[in-house]
């Protein structure tokens, strides 16, 4: 897995991203530190990382700590689904199926 380093949704924030390391079996992981005592959360944050498993990677989970390390939330993120090959596939087959027909014999 490569994760990508995001942008902090604003300057409240410091966000990194550590990379998995198949040697050590670590999975890497993303963490935002708030750089106020109340951060802004008008903004979103977005990981992006290659999944290198089999299948869909899912939803992750993730938790939300305060200055003191007690967790404030905790939960599964929302996995955005890619479309399948086959999906793809069939698509383009059905478009490339009409154009041979609208083409037609005169």
């Amino acid at each position: 897995m490569n994760l990508t380093l995001p942008t902090a949704p604003n300057s409240d924030w410091n966000a990194i991203a550590l990379q998995p390391d198949p040697l050590l079996e670590d999975d890497g992981f993303f963490d935002a530190q708030a750089l106020v005592a109340s951060p802004s959360t008008a903004g979103t944050f977005s990981v992006v990382f290659d999944w290198l498993g089999v299948g869909d990677p899912g939803a992750q989970p993730f938790a939300i700590y305060d200055a003191g390390f007690n967790t404030v939330e905790q939960g599964m993120t929302l996995p955005i689904p890619e479309p399948s090959t086959a999906l793809l596939l069939a698509v383009g087959l059905l478009g490339l199926g009409n154009r041979m027909r609208g083409r037609g014999a005169p």
